[in-house]
């Protein structure tokens, strides 16, 4: 996950929990290391983490965050119903039928229940990082509400992270890994690896090395977006959608 906007992600989700007052009770699909749950548990949310990756949950579990339990499963193969609150934060874009997977969240839903959601914007942007992450895609905005009102859903509010900060960085990333290699191959099994918030190992090496320098002071810099929150500039939606009355 990139660093500087995981914690941006974060502070704004904090911001519109509140603002919204939802909760106490939610769970987080993909989960990965539960650092967006020590944010939740802050807030006095309690909460379930699920995540498919064994060494996500072992992670997650030795946090021990108040309030928090977790569940290493396949969250699409679950029986839940009726849920408040969900949250899928930079994982629909590793599914490559991203259309089932929201109707399928849908299911677990109370009408008027909410969703977060958090992916890459702007498919122009789609390069080389995209694919090394294992994204299948990244979201324009058209798109991306048309998917919702498909799946049932229908958008409160759309923000967008990381402008100007993040969109350079992305780009820069993009030319970096161009000219360590010409292009890197699709890499679905670095989806495990980027839910975890430290853990550049998916990366290579002398990304590795800079990132570990750069990233505190993106953290820093990325606070720059807070005007450009309500546009489409940022790399990165931060979602939050309301299951539609007559949706199943």
């Amino acid at each position: 996950m990139d660093v500087p906007l995981a914690y941006r992600q974060k502070d704004i989700l904090a911001r519109l929990i509140r603002k919204h007052r939802l909760g106490p009770r939610y769970v987080e699909l993909g989960c990965g290391d539960a650092f967006t749950m020590e944010g939740l548990s802050e807030l006095g949310l309690e909460g379930v983490g699920i995540d498919y990756a064994p060494e996500a949950v072992r992670v997650a579990r030795e946090k021990n965050i108040p309030g928090a339990t977790y569940l290493e499963a396949d969250f699409l193969n679950l029986g839940l119903e009726d849920e408040p609150l969900l949250l899928l934060l930079n994982v629909l874009e590793h599914f490559d039928d991203d259309a089932a997977v929201l109707r399928r969240l849908n299911g677990y839903m109370k009408v008027g229940g909410h969703l977060f959601l958090a992916m890459p914007s702007h498919s122009r942007a789609y390069g080389p990082a995209d694919r090394l992450a294992g994204h299948y895609r990244r979201y324009d905005r058209e798109d991306l509400l048309a998917k919702l009102s498909a799946s049932g859903f229908e958008p409160v509010e759309i923000c967008t992270i990381g402008f100007p900060v993040g969109n350079l960085y992305t780009w820069g990333y993009n030319k970096w890994l161009r000219l360590l290699r010409r292009e890197y191959d699709f890499q679905p099994e670095n989806t495990a690896q980027t839910g975890f918030k430290d853990d550049l190992g998916h990366l290579p090496g002398p990304i590795q090395r800079v990132a570990r320098i750069a990233f505190p002071i993106l953290r820093r810099l990325i606070l720059l977006d807070r005007p450009f929150q309500s546009t489409d500039l940022g790399n990165n939606y931060l979602v939050m959608a309301r299951k539609a009355s007559g949706s199943s």
